[in-house]
């Protein structure tokens, strides 16, 4: 098919020479109710991630925070230890 040839630098030809291909269509064509629903559905979707984003963002910055205060308490364990004498 015209589709998987390709044009070499000798062979030229001009879009008129061309036989006119029609794209194909993967999808049928939908109803305006099939596209208000899906473009909601998409825009719900957004607000539900944007709304998780934000949510991830504030409990990494709680992980971080946590850990920090971890360590710190980690390290007035080790101060505390009795020093052991072998």
């Amino acid at each position: 098919m015209l589709e998987n040839q390709e044009l070499s630098p000798a062979k030229s030809a001009t879009a008129s020479s061309l036989p006119t291909i029609k794209p194909h269509r993967a999808f049928p064509k939908q109803s305006s109710k099939q596209k208000k629903a899906i473009q909601t559905a998409i825009r719900k979707n957004k607000e539900a991630n944007a709304v998780l984003v934000r949510l991830n963002s504030e409990l990494q910055q709680q992980l971080k925070e946590v850990h920090k205060e971890r360590i710190a308490l980690e390290t007035q364990l080790e101060q505390h230890r009795p020093v052991t004498v072998l």
